[in-house]
């Protein structure tokens, strides 16, 4: 009875990949056919789209079933470390925990100029 468990257990994953390549095909193949007929494109969108719905499924079937041979990099595991991300560049840079943050091109150590020096303006009395 195991060997017919382990059978059917490895074959599910070779039903849900080829479900799923054959429903994105039908589905980007309806979706072509409904922008062809919305912008009178017959048959254009929906062989630009049955290609993409192609190229998807057949991914995700390698993804799914042959990991190995997944052409754009290591695939990685959800049990895998988060990956550090570089530092952004300072054009487009987050604040650091501590710094102040202002408005673009403010100096973050000029005061106020609407503040006094008793306080008001700063919410107090």
């Amino acid at each position: 009875m195991s060997s017919l468990h382990r059978h059917l257990s490895g074959n599910t994953g070779a039903l849900g990949a080829g479900l799923t390549f054959a429903l994105s095909v039908a589905l980007f193949a309806y979706g072509g056919l409904w922008l062809d007929g919305y912008f009178g494109t017959k048959p254009w969108c929906m062989v630009a789209l049955v290609l993409c719905g192609i190229v998807g499924g057949t991914l995700h079937v390698i993804r799914v079933l042959a990991p190995e041979m997944w052409p754009f990099g290591e695939l990685a595991s959800p049990f895998d470390k988060p990956v550090s991300r570089p530092k952004r560049s300072p054009d487009n840079s987050e604040p650091s925990p501590g710094e102040a943050v202002g408005p673009p091109g403010a100096d973050p150590t000029a005061d106020d100029e609407s503040a006094s020096e008793d306080g008001a303006g700063r919410g107090q009395p």
